[in-house]
């Protein structure tokens, strides 16, 4: 399992202790929710720095045959050039 290490002014590390969670997913989307630019602009733009609008948290997505509510997207966002983000938030071991 890796760590994740937080760099000092001086260069030196900390490791940093893993925080046991409740719901990891409603803790990871709430902490996304409300930090938007943890999204990697950077690798769907590097030229330029991409903001994100939330437009929707939990859009219910219907099925195409019956209309009926599917399932859901995590969150559904629009960067500053209207350009549609779609995301689904996931834990990995």
């Amino acid at each position: 399992m890796s760590s994740v290490y937080l760099m000092g002014e001086d260069s030196s590390t900390m490791q940093l202790e893993r925080i046991a969670c409740k719901d990891e997913d409603k803790e990871l989307q709430t902490l996304l929710q409300h930090n938007l630019d943890l999204l990697p602009g950077d690798q769907i733009d590097p030229e330029r720095k991409l903001r994100w609008l939330l437009v929707k948290r939990e859009m219910p997505v219907p099925n195409p045959s019956s209309g009926a509510i599917w399932w859901s997207i995590d969150f559904f966002l629009l960067d500053q050039f209207g350009i549609p983000t779609l995301v689904e938030c996931k834990r990995c071991n």
